[in-house]
């Protein structure tokens, strides 16, 4: 029996959990009123009476969505929201070698595709996400649309999608029951937009990609579209189709520009000056709105933009310390602290490194300030917690406040301040602090390391770090042997699928190393990571996970290693140490009754039928190759530099 995992939820621990007061504030009715008039109208007779009664229910949730999504905060207008119709700039999205805009791609989403948008920090898909609720709002289409905030899992106990989504949407005092609501999503009465996948929890990624993929399976008459930055895992979901989102180009820049409420003087001599004459050598920042608008308020102080992104990020940091609002120039809050610059700056950084090694995020209160607690006494400094949130929050701009959370202004500020900490305040034991910090490949916290202070990170961490495993590397350069090569690296693969009818269908795959040798490989290929192939980039295709899936599939059937593999849940985890796959059969709900059993590679005649491993082999053998290269540079450089050195002391 294929299991779903939804379980039982007791309703009342929910509700206390969910204040839908938190989720969003309230907007009149008449809106609400025409969207369920259109809706009533876009569906059939029967569909609209036997459900009729219920469609009230979400009146309250819409009107509350309506006014979250229809406005936003920008790094400029933090204190007072603009109008998404007033500022937004339309966005083009690739999938292999389609190129959409984002109206087609919302059509997409409306006929039922399932859609992952990818894309890196600052470059709006939370906005685009919200840019699609106002466009199902406006033309329903017979659908609802329900805006979930991933973060928002984090302050609920129970992290059941399903349930969360339910009761988050209907009236208060009357959540409908779950019953209708599946049976809603049975009949396609819902539009799923589930924004920032990646700012959930590492530790609650994986369930809730389950429940994710487990409703695109039982309800494919709903639209669902998930946005997030760049994850591997997006590889084995199987109904989805993955949407970069590109990088903004000219026109659309300028566009962001004419858009933003600011100082008329300043963003037409930015136009002139840095735009117009210097687009291409800046091209890479102009290619988010985040970096664009950051770009902006930079010069509006200093009048020149720095060459560096980690020297960027320092002189924005200035920006949001000295102008409290740059829509009015000159402008600025009196603090409750008198903590200069780099004082904040200590404080701050602590506080980045702190949540970026626990996956933290967003905050409630009370976290924020035990944060700020751990952070001060590190600085040996004595000061209120609540008064540096403040400042933090409504004079310095770190932080935004929604409802009772608070979130980064932007996540590429907490990656920034973690970098400056380890190059400021853990010189000392920097090699043991790098390796705690944790491996995002679609975070810049470990180019920015090496780029802050390149010398010290080598002299320090690098090149010690390669002397303690130079052994094996070499063997791993040396070996060719597919096995051997992911042995060598303590690598880990796994792929958990369902088998049907003879079919395979996978729906997560995990390709990660233990601590140790390729945890060094991968930090220093983050460092230089800008400089990198693209094919040195670890995301697999679905068609070797897919086929090694099916081998073992195929196998567990033909030699009846369960009673009945139709429609079970199989995880398989590839031993590189035994040279076989352990697998994990699952029969029901309590995933603790299951069956294992241990399948040889050469029993599933792997070099043939598991090509996964050939795939990981070759791209984790290229990844040492990479940096392997790299370090000779650095040596060569270092010694080159002590040569001159000692040119210099003798004369």
């Amino acid at each position: 029996m294929l299991t779903f995992g939804w379980g039982n939820i007791d309703l009342g621990v929910l509700m206390s959990d969910i204040d839908p007061n938190k989720i969003a504030i309230g907007v009149g009715t008449a809106l609400v009123k025409d969207f369920l008039t259109g809706f009533s109208d876009s569906v059939t007779k029967t569909i609209s009476k036997k459900y009729a009664q219920y469609f009230s229910n979400f009146a309250p949730y819409l009107e509350k969505m309506h006014t979250t999504c229809s406005s936003v905060k920008t790094i400029i207008n933090k204190e007072s929201p603009v109008k998404i119709n007033e500022i937004y700039v339309k966005t083009k999205f690739r999938c292999k070698n389609q190129i959409v805009d984002d109206d087609s791609l919302c059509q997409e989403i409306r006929d039922n595709k399932r859609i992952v948008v990818t894309g890196f920090g600052g470059i709006g898909k939370t906005i685009f996400c919200k840019y699609f609720f106002m466009s199902v709002f406006q033309n329903s289409g017979g659908k609802i649309p329900i805006f979930l905030e991933l973060r928002r899992l984090n302050e609920i106990s129970q992290k059941n999608l399903l349930a969360i989504m339910r009761v988050s949407s209907s009236a208060e005092k009357d959540v409908v029951s779950e019953d209708v609501f599946r049976a809603m999503m049975e009949d396609g009465r819902f539009i799923f937009i589930l924004d920032g996948f990646d700012e959930i929890p590492d530790e609650f990624r994986n369930d809730i990609q389950r429940q994710i993929l487990e409703l695109s399976h039982l309800y494919p008459n709903c639209g669902i579209v998930v946005s997030s930055r760049n994850d591997d895992r997006f590889s084995s979901w199987q109904q989805f189709f993955l949407f970069q989102a590109l990088p903004f180009e000219k026109d659309q820049t300028l566009e962001v520009i004419s858009k933003t409420e600011f100082d008329p003087d300043t963003k037409k001599e930015f136009v002139q000056n840095i735009l117009n004459k210097r687009y291409s050598e800046y091209k890479g920042f102009f290619s988010t709105p985040l970096l664009t608008l950051m770009m902006l308020m930079t010069y509006l102080q200093i009048r020149h933009i720095p060459d560096n992104i980690h020297v960027f990020y320092r002189y924005a940091f200035q920006t949001l310390f000295t102008l409290h609002d740059a829509s009015k120039q000159g402008f600025q809050r009196k603090r409750r602290l008198s903590l200069g610059e780099q004082e904040f700056i200590e404080v701050f950084s602590y506080f980045c490194i702190s949540t970026y090694v626990e996956m933290e995020h967003t905050f409630t209160e009370q976290k924020c300030l035990e944060y700020i607690d751990r952070a001060k006494r590190r600085a040996n400094q004595t000061f209120d917690s609540k008064d540096f949130l403040v400042d933090a929050t409504e004079s310095v701009n770190m932080f935004f406040k929604d409802g009772d959370q608070y979130s980064f202004i932007h996540r590429t500020f907490q990656e920034y301040f973690t970098a400056y900490s380890l190059t400021h305040y853990f010189v000392p034991n920097l090699r043991e602090a790098v390796k705690i910090i944790p491996l995002r490949e679609t975070d810049s916290v470990f180019s920015m390391i090496r780029a802050i202070n390149p010398a010290l990170v080598d002299d320090l961490y690098t090149v010690p770090e390669y002397n303690y495993w130079a052994v094996i590397i070499r063997q791993v350069l040396r070996e060719t042997d597919p096995v051997e090569i992911l042995k060598l690296n303590d690598h880990n693969l796994q792929i958990r699928f369902v088998l049907k009818r003879d079919e395979v269908s996978t729906y997560m795959f995990g390709s990660f190393g233990d601590p140790g040798v390729e945890n060094f490989v991968n930090s220093v290929y983050l460092m230089f990571k800008p400089q990198a192939p693209k094919e040195l980039d670890y995301s697999p295709s679905m068609k070797p996970i897919l086929a090694s899936a099916s081998a073992i599939g195929r196998y567990i059937a033909r030699k009846r290693l369960v009673k009945d593999a139709q429609e079970m849940e199989f995880e398989a985890k590839f031993n590189f140490t035994k040279r076989a796959v352990e697998v994990q059969a699952f029969s029901g709900e309590n995933e603790s009754q299951s069956e294992k059993f241990l399948l040889s590679f050469d029993d599933l005649n792997w070099s043939k039928n598991l090509p996964i491993i050939t795939t990981s082999a070759e791209k984790i053998k290229a990844r040492v190759s990479f940096v392997k290269r790299k370090i000779d540079e650095i040596t060569r450089s270092r010694k080159q530099s002590r040569g001159n050195g000692g040119d210099i002391l003798a004369l």
